[in-house]
């Protein structure tokens, strides 16, 4: 999502163990020794969440406590002066949106789910403060332009331009194991987030089955 910034902004309610929310600090893992420096702002504190990041280039801002209109506020605040006036939000509701187009700041609304899960209608978007929608999928883009988004869509997909040597992937995946106390005889599948029927879980059940077929022959 910052292709050609130096400096992005992002908003999130909080960071909940969901898919979402790792998107978020996986992008700003990648952004690492990039250059590029990143503000994260968090709406709520949570106990059973992901840490926030621990890193030079990323400055987290944490808003839990306060009420809403002054948690809006100081975004508001923050990304007006920053050096890209502009936030990036995932998962954040329509009225907190429209807080912050009141107080003029650009958004641009990350969609992370399909059609069914889709926490604002598409026509929540038309706002001149909405210069455009991203959207993690194709498919996901193809429901908001049929469903009539009046902004702008592009499709930017989760995917981190990392490379692992063969024993480094070997040591994740043995680290993964043990951690959660995982048999190297169990076939293991990982998935990030929410159970929701748009992740196709059938077809990684079915591919699994195959696999443990194939091992046992």
């Amino acid at each position: 999502m910052a292709h050609r910034a130096r400096h992005i902004n992002i908003l999130v309610p909080s960071l909940t163990r969901g898919g979402a929310e790792r998107a978020v600090l996986d992008i700003l893992l990648g952004l690492r020794d990039t250059g590029v420096t990143a503000k994260l702002f968090l709406l709520h504190d949570t106990s059973l969440g992901y840490q926030p990041p621990k890193m030079d280039h990323v400055d987290v801002v944490q808003l839990g406590g306060q009420e809403d209109f002054r948690k809006l506020r100081a975004v508001a605040l923050e990304v007006l002066a920053s050096p890209s006036p502009i936030v990036y939000t995932h998962l954040v509701g329509a009225s907190y949106l429209r807080c912050l187009w009141d107080l003029g700041v650009r958004t641009i609304p990350v969609i992370q789910n399909a059609q069914p899960s889709w926490q604002n209608p598409p026509g929540d978007f038309d706002h001149p403060c909405v210069p455009l929608v991203v959207s993690v999928s194709e498919a996901v883009a193809d429901q908001l332009r049929e469903a009539g988004c009046p902004a702008r869509v592009m499709t930017i997909r989760h995917e981190l331009q990392r490379w692992f040597t063969p024993e480094e992937l070997s040591r994740n995946r043995e680290a993964i194991r043990r951690r959660y106390g995982i048999p190297d005889s169990a076939v293991l599948i990982g998935m990030v987030g929410q159970f929701k029927a748009q992740k196709a879980y059938t077809r990684a059940v079915s591919r699994a089955a195959r696999a443990s077929t194939d091992l046992y022959r």
